[in-house]
C-alpha cells in the first residue's frame, strides 16, 4: 500500500513557489525523517538527453519561448 505523504500539500506549494517565474523547472522535494530536502533543475537529464529522430528535438525546441527580459 502507498501512503500519502502528511506533507504532500505544503511540498507541492513550496515547489509551485520555487518555480514560479521559470519557463522551465524541476523542483523535487524529498521528506526523509520529517527533515525536507530539497533540488531544482532546469535542465533534465542533465541536459544530455538526445531525441531521436533529430529532427524532433529542434520541432520540440520551437515551442520553447525564452523570456528574454529576465
Amino acid at each position: 500500500m502507498i501512503f500519502r505523504n502528511r506533507k504532500l500539500e505544503e511540498m507541492l506549494n513550496v515547489a509551485e513557489l520555487a518555480g514560479k517565474g521559470i519557463d522551465f523547472v524541476r523542483v523535487d522535494i524529498h521528506d526523509s525523517n520529517h527533515r525536507p530536502n530539497s533540488a531544482m533543475t532546469c535542465f533534465p537529464k542533465a541536459a544530455t538527453g538526445k531525441f531521436s529522430p533529430s529532427h524532433c528535438d529542434y520541432r520540440l525546441g520551437s515551442f520553447w519561448k525564452l523570456n528574454t527580459k529576465a
